[in-house]
């Protein structure tokens, strides 16, 4: 939602205090790491306690969750507020804002972050339940309050970075709220109330240490760009990479998430019950579909990336900054969508060394190759090494997956529910940008239409794939 947006934040704040925005959305993401897998081991259990209708132990995880989730909370809003002075002070290098400005911002960013992953906990629970449709509408109606409806307000009231951020905790805490109530109103209700069990803490811990260990070290390599380049770039330039940034990553990871949401539940329902074969169906139907929307819009954003700056913003310096810094990071996006259901598979089996040694080998890659790229070709050089850790870890480390727990099936994954859409949809834009110097807007809406519909069309078998996935797992 934001992305729709950007260039009202841009003209109205600046782009110094839009870099903050970007800040803001970096922190987020790299923050949620101190969820320590409670999350997904949330939706794991609740998923499994739905399948033996085990009511008091349901009642019994979220509250126990809940407790230690809300400790966690606290700890991140101290830290953060207690570190904004330096941030603001020290780190980032500000020009046109006051310190006493990004101070402020810094320290609202802190309680908004703390809601949001208070959110996304409760959003867990409810997508281990089966209510995906529930969390959705909820969350589409409180972007276009949070992102949407600051437009009018900062016309009219205030532009400022810290009017922004205030609007943002505002319409979190009423997110929280809303989503709060209802988890405990679709919980089946008991005639004991819920209380904190040790034992449940005992029981999973070892699960949700992994998954934390491998979220931290995800995050850090998802973060990592933006964290350096926040040092090193003015604050100016970094919020022209922030602009590239939040456009890719609004696009394929937003898109891969829901499919996450939707099959991480169900392949571990399936697991549980020992189906191997629906698993195996869902497995592949998932990747599919989601190879079907993924694939043709990054390649779209990528190939046409300066087309697309220009029409979003109409600044040429926004163009000229931003434009191949997207090309890589719409690609280095789209690699890291494709793992998504990949890694759902990993926590439905609870097996996840593959995505930790992954993620190790990955990040100790990463650093020197980002300071050595930055030194010859700056930011555009981060972005290449995004790109480059993406497709590797994606390509080398499904195969790794498919060979422990779906053996077999890379050679399908690869040729069957990626490959073909891949090249199917990569032809016409190839086509295009070699004929065509200037396109114009309905030009671009063709290419992107005939990205999506070619693969559709020409592989033999996805017109009744897509029927099948509709009627069976998908409209559960």
């Amino acid at each position: 939602m934001a992305l729709a947006f950007i260039p009202s934040y841009i003209s109205l704040m600046g782009s110094e205090a839009f870099a903050l925005i970007g800040l803001f959305i970096a922190l987020a993401n790299l923050l949620s790491a101190l969820d320590f897998g409670i999350s997904p081991t949330l939706n794991r259990e609740l998923a499994a306690c739905s399948v033996n209708h085990a009511v008091e132990k349901m009642r019994n995880t979220l509250r126990t969750f809940e407790v230690v989730y809300f400790i966690i909370i606290l700890l991140v809003i101290a830290g953060l507020v207690g570190a904004s002075s330096y941030v603001a002070e020290s780190w980032l290098q500000n020009n046109q804002l006051s310190t006493k400005t990004v101070a402020q911002s810094l320290q609202l960013m802190a309680v908004v972050i703390a809601l949001h992953l208070l959110t996304n906990f409760y959003s867990a629970g409810l997508a281990g339940l089966q209510y995906q449709i529930q969390v959705n509408t909820v969350n589409a109606v409180m972007a276009t309050l949070r992102y949407a409806a600051i437009v009018p307000l900062m016309h009219t009231v205030s532009a400022s970075p810290v009017f922004f951020f205030i609007w943002q905790l505002l319409i979190g805490l009423l997110h929280l709220l809303t989503i709060m109530l209802i988890i405990w109103r679709k919980i089946p209700a008991s005639t004991h109330r819920p209380v904190f069990q040790k034992d449940i803490i005992h029981a999973v811990w070892k699960f949700s240490a992994g998954v934390s260990i491998i979220s931290i070290m995800g995050l850090v390599l998802v973060q990592l760009d933006r964290i350096f380049l926040s040092h090193w770039l003015s604050l100016e330039t970094f919020g022209y990479y922030s602009v590239a940034s939040i456009i890719a990553m609004s696009i394929a990871p937003r898109i891969a998430s829901p499919f996450f949401a939707a099959l991480y539940p169900r392949l571990t329902q399936y697991f549980k019950q020992g189906e191997e074969d629906k698993s195996i169906a869902l497995y592949h139907n998932g990747c599919f579909m989601l190879a079907l929307i993924l694939i043709p819009l990054s390649l779209f954003i990528a190939l046409y990336a300066q087309e697309l700056l220009w029409l979003w913003t109409s600044d040429h310096k926004t163009v000229n900054n931003a434009a191949s810094t997207l090309t890589l990071l719409a690609l280095g996006c789209l690699f890291h969508g494709m793992m998504y259901i990949p890694y759902a598979l990993q926590l439905a089996h609870a097996r996840i060394k593959i995505a930790l040694y992954l993620n190790i080998i990955s990040l100790c890659i990463a650093v020197p190759l980002m300071l050595i790229l930055y030194t010859n070709h700056g930011a555009n050089g981060v972005a290449f090494t995004w790109f480059i850790l993406n497709a590797f870890s994606t390509l080398i480390g499904v195969f790794m997956i498919h060979r422990h727990l779906l053996k077999g099936e890379y050679k399908k994954w690869l040729l069957y529910d990626n490959g073909p859409v891949f090249i199917i949809a990569l032809l016409p834009a190839v086509a295009a940008r070699l004929l065509f110097y200037d396109i114009s807007l309905i030009g671009l809406l063709l290419i992107l239409c005939m990205m999506f519909f070619l693969p559709v069309v020409l592989i033999s078998t996805s017109r009744s794939r897509l029927v099948k996935i509709f009627q069976g797992h998908f409209s559960l």
